[in-house]
């Protein structure tokens, strides 16, 4: 049985926003009531040790999620192509690779993508599977600028929790003798030889040096 207590608790948390690299309170974009029905059903997929830092509602029964753990998006509703029941979208935030908000007048959505993943073109307006960003899985159709607004406050704050997530797997090399110079160069042939990207023997190399 889901403790509903907790959850509301953890829900309340003030999760910060980044703005033009500074940071600003905007948990009232970021934190916001969903339909009961998918609210039950984000309550029974959630952790004990999973904290909620984005739930934002689109423009149907469409709710985007970001715990500390993963990024959720959970549909219902004929709108959204589900007759029946509630479709899960779920990515562990290290896999997390683009959370991209397109939108034109307030129109638009947002599409989360893993590496390697070609996307085909959305659009708020089509109607097809394969186009259609209600029916998309991995997408929220926006209808209103304030969603639009909401939406890209919260791609930052999903774009930086899945960088956290990656570079804090990253292996750094412990030299035998503690030479910082050893584990330079080690590191170094992880990246040559495609163990690690740039952005990630950079971020490496910044714990060796400190």
């Amino acid at each position: 049985m889901v403790n509903t207590r907790v959850r509301a608790r953890r829900y309340n948390k003030r999760p910060p926003c980044f703005s033009d690299g500074k940071i600003t309170d905007m948990a009232d974009d970021l934190i916001q009531p969903i339909p009961p029905t998918i609210e039950t059903g984000l309550g029974e997929m959630l952790s004990a040790d999973e904290t909620v830092f984005v739930k934002l509602k689109g423009a149907f029964k469409e709710v985007l999620v970001c715990t500390n753990k993963r990024v959720i998006i959970l549909k219902s509703g004929f709108q959204t192509g589900h007759w029946f029941g509630l479709s899960q979208f779920q990515l562990p935030l290290a896999s997390v690779s683009s959370a991209e908000v397109s939108a034109t007048m307030g129109v638009g959505y947002i599409e989360i993508s893993a590496g390697g993943v070609q996307n085909a073109p959305k659009s708020y307006w089509a109607t097809s599977t394969t186009n259609s960003a209600q029916k998309a899985p991995n997408c929220v159709s926006l209808n209103k600028s304030k969603l639009v607004k909401a939406f890209r406050a919260a791609s930052t704050i999903i774009m930086a929790k899945a960088d956290e997530a990656r570079y804090s797997k990253i292996p750094v090399p412990a030299a035998q003798t503690g030479d910082v110079s050893a584990s330079l160069l080690s590191l170094w042939k992880m990246k040559t030889e495609g163990a690690l990207t740039q952005a990630e023997y950079g971020a490496a190399k910044a714990k060796i040096i400190g």
